[in-house]
């Protein structure tokens, strides 16, 4: 059996392979421009939206690929080796935020792995699995919280695409160039839409 994270990643698969993202793959097929972002694989409450027959129909025609072909696709996702899903770092120190982060994300078919501190965060983004993005409190328990622009940031390595979340009003933010700063709390809709723009 396949799960619906599986056939998601299975489609990001066949656009990689035809060459486009899958924006253009949804245009080709004849889909609205946002029909396949990952902000719209969830529902409201979190879980993970079935694509429709419909849309898998059109997906195969616009990219000329068989049932058979896109069904060995589909075997291959998971496999060592064969897989190309984005590997995302969650950072918070509230434990039930982080947990339903993770969640929205890996319901969403990313890779996830999850940090309650900076030290441990760190220790992930040093070892051997390539991170591809980095969403981080921007404040975090036990470390200063002192108001102004960047006065709290995490010094994480600057090779990673990083996406920020705060509770607080941080006056000068954007000037400072923090390029994404969500604000608490983030909806399952707000989140995958950043990630799925940054990555």
């Amino acid at each position: 059996m396949f799960s619906c994270a599986q056939i998601w990643e299975a489609i990001e698969q066949l656009a990689q392979a035809k060459g486009v993202s899958t924006s253009r793959l949804a245009i080709l097929a004849g889909l609205d421009a946002t029909a396949l972002n990952p902000s719209k694989r969830t529902k409201s409450d979190g879980g993970l939206r079935w694509p429709s027959t419909e849309t898998l129909s059109k997906i195969l025609a616009a990219t000329d690929t068989s049932v058979r072909e896109f069904a060995s696709l589909l075997e291959s996702v998971g496999k060592p080796g064969e897989t190309s899903r984005r590997t995302i770092l969650v950072v918070e120190d509230d434990e039930t935020l982080g947990a339903v982060s993770t969640q929205i994300l890996r319901n969403a078919g990313y890779r996830v792995h999850y940090a309650q501190s900076h030290d441990r965060a760190l220790k992930l983004l040093e070892g051997s699995e390539p991170i591809d993005l980095l969403f981080t409190d921007l404040v975090m328990a036990g470390r200063s919280r002192r108001r102004g622009a960047g006065a709290d940031r995490p010094e994480m390595p600057s090779r990673h695409q990083v996406i920020y979340t705060t509770a607080y009003d941080i006056p000068g933010l954007v000037e400072a160039g923090t390029d994404i700063v969500l604000h608490k709390p983030v909806d399952a809709e707000r989140l995958l839409s950043a990630i799925g723009g940054a990555i």
